[in-house]
């Protein structure tokens, strides 16, 4: 019998479980809401420079790339992370 097994000390482990698993679920929403934030911003961004592009006949625009690409990495991360710290028993 390990020190974590003897009677009484099961209330601290579980408590210190449901602690971490509460940590790790914050963790996981922060990233994947500003993952989400960063991907809408990139959408407005390209979305607005498109239209103004098409507006002048034709031309350039901006295509962020960098924000499309970080924020969904960004989005995805938090929501697997979410997902393992709902499966996570210590």
């Amino acid at each position: 019998m390990t020190v974590l097994q003897k009677k009484g000390s099961t209330n601290i482990v579980d408590t210190m479980v449901k602690v971490v698993k509460l940590q790790r679920k914050k963790s996981a929403i922060k990233t994947f809401a500003i993952g989400c934030i960063i991907l809408v911003v990139g959408l407005i961004i390209t979305c607005l420079t498109y239209q103004e592009a098409s507006n002048n006949g034709g031309g350039k625009f901006i295509l962020a790339w960098g924000a499309l690409g970080g924020g969904a990495f960004y989005a995805v991360s938090g929501f697997v992370n979410y997902l393992k710290a709902l499966n996570y028993n210590g």
